[in-house]
């Protein structure tokens, strides 16, 4: 969102988003007023925003091409979604993991015990979107509860899973 309280010769706004704040690429326009003297509100949304920090900046150019940049924005885009282990409390070693965010392809997942001990574990895609997690069974007897881990460096999520 941005204002201007007077325009002269304004053709279009060029919003420009970054992941490393050197190299940007064109998110959209918005035509500009020509010539005003009042106030006049704009507003342009990217619809596929970066995960974590993007820079923007704002570029105006007039109708004889000349271009003026505005300072660069820092926004934080954080993406939380929801971590589910299934079922939960788990009767075998049938388990299951899945996030509301997005795929778990870049996420490292371990498994702790109560005390924070890592437990011997692996994922492997279950063909539905979800992964099938697999605790070793000297692990796996009744009444353990366990943590299980999903990160990406950049988040990280946690969910508790019991053993029944």
């Amino acid at each position: 969102d941005w204002a201007t309280y007077s325009e002269v010769n304004n053709a279009f706004f060029t919003v420009e988003r970054s992941a490393d704040n050197v190299q940007f690429t064109q998110v959209g326009t918005v035509d500009g007023a020509g010539n005003s003297t009042t106030l006049r509100t704009y507003a342009l949304t990217d619809e596929q925003p970066l995960r974590g920090t993007s820079y923007y900046r704002l570029k105006q150019t007039d109708y004889d091409g000349r271009s003026e940049y505005f300072p660069v924005q820092v926004i934080s885009n954080i993406v939380r979604g929801s971590l589910s282990v299934w079922p939960n409390p788990a009767l075998d070693k049938n388990i299951h993991i899945s996030y509301t965010g997005t795929d778990l392809e870049n996420y490292a997942i371990s498994v702790q015990d109560i005390t924070g001990k890592v437990i011997p574990s692996s994922v492997e895609p279950d063909g539905d979107g979800s992964l099938k997690l697999d605790i070793d069974e000297n692990y796996l007897h009744k009444g353990g509860i366990f943590i299980v881990t999903a990160s990406d460096g950049k988040e990280t999520l946690r969910q508790r899973l019991m053993i029944q």
